[in-house]
């Protein structure tokens, strides 16, 4: 289910977040993830996502909400990956590493085009 409020701030603001999930986290996109992402502490947990994760394969981004202002994104993503290190949710995968499947739900806060702070769920 897609509930998109229609303005090109919402517009702007979803591009932003999902060139954040596509190149940055998926993609392992440095240049992405500094164009997007303001707040440290997101840069930081990309870094450790694509240190645990050497083959990520992203399902598809569903962008649950966007606020008419464009300064939040609430989405959904799935993906799966091969773990090779430590992540938030899981702690250091058996020698060799293994797919695993992984969904995120999120909530993104914007402002002048860059995410500034966040909230995830990933299961």
């Amino acid at each position: 289910m897609t509930e998109v409020t229609s303005g090109s701030l919402t517009d702007q603001a979803c591009a932003i977040v999902r060139r954040y999930v596509e190149d940055a986290l998926f993609g392992g996109d440095e240049a992405a993830l500094r164009e997007t992402v303001a707040d440290d502490s997101l840069q930081e947990r990309a870094w450790m996502f694509w240190a645990a994760f050497n083959e990520r394969h992203l399902y598809g981004v569903d962008v649950i909400f966007a606020s008419a202002e464009g300064d939040r994104v609430a989405c959904h993503f799935t993906g799966s990956l091969v773990q090779v290190g430590a992540w938030v949710t899981a702690a250091m995968p058996a020698a060799g590493g293994g797919f695993v499947a992984a969904e995120c739900t999120a909530i993104y806060m914007l402002s002048d085009g860059r995410i500034v702070n966040y909230r995830e769920t990933w299961r």
